[in-house]
């Protein structure tokens, strides 16, 4: 008896067992694939720390590498990583320039050892981008377009924008504020319409302290408010932060200091995880609340900035609040008070360098000085002031100068690029051009080869069909013959009531005799057709490989078969064959120049109206296979020689060819690395002499 297997539905409890059970599944390969993710990370952060700690020389960097046995790829990935590293410092804007600068330095080393282009271009734009957060302008100009020039030519549109926004920043900082502007306006367009949100702020955020600069009012409140818009992330909210900060500084030049103060508050609520942000909001609301003569608050913002910045070692920055604590101490004439902000802002400004910084610390200790009736030293500060400040203007005039000077050859330098691939698009469309008429006339080549290949076959076709009507009408014949003897010795053995009686005669052996000698009719009918079909065959090499090992005899004797008709009794073919090995070759096309040239060769010699012959030689010569075909027809003349393989040449009275078979001969030789000659005497005959090399497919190969 048989059992069938009865399926039960499942109990709610079984169900949700099965559930706990994929979820518990689905829960450990996750867990399992975050963990692998997890550990590559920290891995990459291991293999980053020792490149860090590594000098930024290519020495140093490829021993580094070697010792730590790191792949391409996995260099590759090492460099992306960098390069990530430096961007999530961008997004600080500054507070991180220094390492960004060390990261940029080592991932363009690795990327550049790899010939890696696309890290070569980001870590070239963290770089120029931490060198102008460091206020090293020439050579951040320097490196930001080299990373344009990669971006250009990855054909990487938004990294070259992204480059390009940072070049806006460095040309601000330069003074070269319409540049600046354009640029800028150009890049908020361009990650508006690609809606790359975050580089839209960047962009914008330059762009409105590039208005600032040039007092556009209008443009400061109306791009800081795009930005306040779309900066909707919480590490975009620095940015925010930047730009109400950046319309609270209207409020305050325009004296609505009560408006300015809101607009920092806020400003200052928005970076309370950026310092930098922070300590500058900090700052401005302690100027609008000193000109409300508010001095605790503005003492108490001024000291907030001013902590601020020393932690985080912005220096010049710190100059700023100890000069407002001093004008503050100043105002309520604390002039020693004074002096004990203003004498640690000359120290740091002489360690910095900041002649300007150092000029204002010499001008604010005269006027404490002279507060404080010290007249001796308020005059020796004041000297210094006008002395600094001089050397001040000087320097930024020649630093101006030299950085317009950067700018021009970096301008010339990108426009001579530009003209450079411009020239090279040109030359690449105008090798594509050519490649597709190369293409076109190859395409052309094959089918005039084929169409004059077709007309030679036609021709051939009414001599081919007469030469096999002779063989197939003999075995018709026969083979009507055959049927009737046949049908005669039925009756013979009908009317014969024995064998002897059948022998006693002579007919029957006639008639066997008569079968016989039909049967050999068509024998020889059959091989006489069979070789013709063969010729044609070969010939056409209908059934084997375009390229192949071929025996250039098999190909000739192939040709003279289907050429026979034309003989006409009159013209003989004599071989002179010498030792030949099979060659590489397109034995269909040769087959072609073969039949055009011994067509050339009937026809000149019947142009004569007398008996001929031609010669057909093989030999070897120096590794190459020669093939002569020599006739002892009319001849062509000198003059016509020279021209004699062009398209198109005819000779209708001296000479016969096939239309365009001895042009496309020549083509068909060259395609297989030869040379074909020609030696002709007018009323002597002609020679043509193929020469083919033995080793074709290893050039083919090469």
């Amino acid at each position: 008896m048989r059992v069938s297997h009865v399926v039960r539905p499942k109990s709610k409890d079984a169900y949700k067992s099965d559930q706990y059970k994929m979820k518990a599944k689905s829960h450990k390969s996750d867990k399992n694939s975050n963990l692998s993710v997890l550990m590559g990370h920290r891995r990459l952060g291991i293999l980053a720390g020792a490149i860090i700690k590594t000098d930024a020389t290519q020495e140093a960097i490829s021993g580094r590498l070697t010792s730590l046995g790191l792949s391409d790829s996995e260099s590759i990935e090492l460099v992306d990583f960098l390069n990530a590293k430096a961007q999530r410092m961008l997004y600080m804007y500054s507070e991180h320039s220094v390492k960004m600068l060390e990261l940029g330095e080592r991932a363009f080393s690795i990327a550049d050892q790899l010939g890696y282009e696309k890290g070569k271009a980001y870590s070239l734009l963290y770089t120029g981008v931490s060198q102008w957060f460091t206020s090293d302008l020439d050579e951040a100009l320097k490196n930001l377009h080299k990373a344009k020039s990669v971006f250009v030519s990855l054909d990487d549109q938004e990294g070259r924008m992204k480059t390009l926004t940072f070049e806006a920043c460095v040309y601000r900082s330069m003074g070269d504020y319409d540049q600046s502007y354009l640029d800028l306006r150009r890049c908020v367009e361009f990650f508006r319409k690609c809606r790359k949100t975050f580089w839209e702020a960047v962009a914008l955020l330059s762009l409105g302290m590039t208005c600032e600069q040039i007092g556009d009012n209008k443009g400061v409140r109306q791009h800081n408010r795009r930005l306040i818009k779309i900066a909707t992330e919480p590490e975009q909210q620095w940015m925010v932060g930047r730009a109400l900060d950046g319309i609270g500084t209207i409020y305050y030049n325009l004296g609505q200091y009560k408006k300015a103060i809101e607009y920092y508050e806020k400003s200052l609520t928005k970076s309370r995880n950026h310092l930098v942000g922070k300590a500058r909001a900090l700052n401005d609301l302690g100027m609008a609340h000193q000109q409300l003569d508010d001095a605790k608050k503005a003492s108490h913002y001024y000291h907030e900035s001013l902590r601020i910045r020393q932690e985080i070692g912005q220096r010049e920055a710190q100059c700023t609040c100890l000069f407002n604590l001093g004008k503050l101490s100043l105002a309520a004439c604390e002039a020693e008070k004074a002096l004990e902000y203003f004498k640690p802002a000359l120290a740091i400004a002489l360690a910095v360098g900041a002649k300007p910084r150092i000029s204002q610390a010499h001008e604010n200790l005269s006027h404490a000085y002279e507060m404080t009736s010290d007249i001796a030293n308020a005059l020796r500060q004041h000297k210094l002031f006008h002395k600094i400040n001089e050397e001040a203007s000087s320097e930024q005039s020649s630093t101006r100068a030299k950085n317009l000077r950067t700018r021009l050859e970096l301008d010339k330098a990108e426009k001579m690029a530009e003209v450079e691939r411009v020239k090279n698009l040109k030359l690449s469309e105008k090798n594509d051009e050519l490649k597709h008429l190369l293409n076109e006339l190859q395409r052309t080549q094959t089918q005039l080869v084929q169409a004059e290949k077709m007309a030679a076959l036609g021709k051939l076709v009414a001599g081919v069909a007469h030469e096999m009507n002779s063989p197939i009408g003999a075995s018709t014949s026969s083979i009507d013959i055959s049927k009737r003897c046949i049908a005669k010795i039925m009756d013979m053995v009908q009317a014969c009531n024995s064998f002897e009686e059948l022998k006693s005669g002579d007919r029957l052996e006639k008639l066997l005799g008569s079968l016989l000698t039909n049967n050999d009719v068509v024998s020889k009918a059959n091989e006489r057709i069979s070789k013709i079909i063969k010729s044609l065959r070969t010939f056409s090499n209908l059934d084997e490989a375009v390229f192949q090992k071929a025996d250039i005899h098999e190909g000739l004797d192939s040709t003279i078969t289907l050429l026979e008709t034309e003989l006409d009794g009159k013209i003989r073919i004599i071989k002179q064959y010498g030792e030949l090995q099979p060659i590489a070759c397109y034995p269909g096309e040769l087959n072609q120049v073969f039949l055009n040239l011994l067509t050339n060769s009937v026809e000149a010699i019947s142009r004569t109206d007398s008996e001929g012959e031609i010669i057909v030689q093989t030999c070897l010569e120096d590794k190459h296979v020669c093939i002569k075909i020599s006739d002892c027809g009319i001849g062509i003349s000198a003059e016509k020689i020279k021209t004699l393989f062009d398209l198109g040449f005819t000779q209708k009275r001296t000479r016969v060819k096939a239309g365009m078979g001895l042009f496309i001969s020549q083509n068909i030789i060259q395609k297989h690395k030869g040379k074909i000659t020609v030696e002709s005497k007018v009323n002597k005959g002609t020679t043509f002499t193929i020469v083919l090399p033995l080793d074709l497919d290893a050039q083919v190969e090469r």
